[in-house]
């Protein structure tokens, strides 16, 4: 279960429900990516916009957030500054819990994964940084490993 993130920028536009049709003014959303526990921030980059690293993606977003926009979870939850997000990117990290398996990580269903490298293996994981997880790069998917404690993503996810 992850926690996704986002850059609301100050300017309305026209909405229409997938369902019915009808027509709603809601603020413009940009998808900055999502913070699961126990691994690397999964970070969504743009690189039609020239967001193709993290740097990138910290001035785009101080220069929105400069012109009136915001960041927000995905329940609406309103960061008090944007300086939050850069955070919770770039300083993650976790400690170790060990259950039976004395190689394993986190704790998780032992049921399911007898071993971390099961788990792994299971959800195309790497080990990254800080003791956390981070995602195979996949060339399509998962496009690279970020400097510190995040991976670029390309295309939409939830």
């Amino acid at each position: 279960m992850g926690l996704n993130f986002y850059l609301v920028y100050p300017e309305q536009v026209d909405v229409e429900c997938h369902c019915c049709g009808h027509v709603k003014q809601e603020h413009k959303k940009l998808h900055l990516g999502k913070s699961s526990y126990g691994w690397v921030y999964s970070l969504r980059v743009y690189p039609e916009k020239g967001i193709r690293y993290f740097h990138d993606m910290e001035e785009y977003v101080t220069k929105v957030c400069g012109e009136g926009g915001w960041i927000e979870d995905e329940y609406g939850t309103v960061l008090e500054h944007h300086v939050e997000w850069f955070s919770i990117v770039k300083r993650r990290s976790i400690e170790r819990t060990y259950g039976q398996c004395m190689d394993m990580k986190h704790s998780f269903n032992l049921k399911t994964y007898r071993t971390i490298q099961e788990y792994m293996n299971d959800m195309n994981a790497v080990e990254g940084p800080n003791n956390l997880f981070r995602h195979k790069i996949d060339g399509s998917f998962c496009i690279g490993h970020g400097e510190g404690t995040w991976d670029y993503f390309a295309g939409d996810f939830s």
